[in-house]
Parts: structure tokens; C-alpha cells; sequence
């Protein structure tokens, strides 16, 4: 990851004034970047000189279609599909606001996947 600079204060800036719209949006730090929580659900972060928000994946894939826009790959692993990255110079960096809010309602919006993890029933 590359050090902080300018446009990561910006870009941090601008993430907060976004959250801060929102009652149930905590801030706190993940991997050393800072996060922003929907409870326990990370929403979105700052890392590096990108924004990044976890978004349907489905969402994500049209979103590569826009100038900047690109599939978070953390420390060069493996892209993950739901979860957009963009700077500041990118289209969608004008459209934080609504793509945060789309981020707040995805993590809202109860898993298929904590449906997978539910604990069995255990015998006596």
C-alpha cells in the first residue's frame, strides 16, 4: 500500500462528511486503512488513494464500465468481486454520495450467505 497523500485526505474528507449523514455509520481502522461500519458490516474505505465500497456484485460489474473504477485487490491478492475502488479523478467519485448510500443498503440487507454459516443442531 502506498503512503497517505494529499489526494488520500481528500478522499478521507470526503468519506467522512458522506458518513457522518448517517446515525449508524462508525468509523474505525481495518488492515491499518480507515473504515467505515454499518454495525459489523464494512461498508467502505479509504486505502491508499482510492475509495473503496462493498457493493452488489452485480452493481460492481456495471460500475467497470466507468473511467477509474476497477475490483478492489487488497496488498495485489485476488480481485474481490464486491467490492469497487476509485479515486478521485474518477466519474464516480462525483457519485459518492449515492454509491455510499447503495453500500449502506447492501450491508443492511440481510445475507443469503449467514444462511450457509448457521450453526446445525447439535444431538444430546
Amino acid at each position: 500500500m502506498q503512503k497517505p497523500s494529499e489526494d488520500h485526505n481528500t478522499l478521507l474528507g470526503s468519506l467522512r462528511a458522506v458518513a457522518a449523514q448517517y446515525g449508524d455509520i462508525h468509523e474505525r481502522a481495518m488492515f491499518g486503512c480507515p473504515g467505515f461500519f454499518a454495525g459489523t458490516a464494512m461498508v467502505a474505505c479509504v486505502y491508499g488513494n482510492l475509495v473503496v465500497l462493498k457493493l452488489p456484485a452485480d452493481r460492481v460489474t456495471a460500475l467497470l464500465q466507468t473511467p477509474g473504477c476497477s475490483l478492489f485487490k487488497p496488498y495485489d491478492r485476488a480481485p474481490m468481486r464486491q467490492w469497487l475502488t476509485f479515486g478521485a479523478a474518477s466519474p464516480a467519485f462525483d457519485a459518492l454520495a449515492d454509491l455510499f448510500n447503495e453500500s449502506v443498503s447492501f450491508a443492511q440487507t440481510p445475507s443469503l450467505n449467514r444462511k450457509r454459516h448457521a450453526k446445525a443442531p447439535t444431538k444430546r
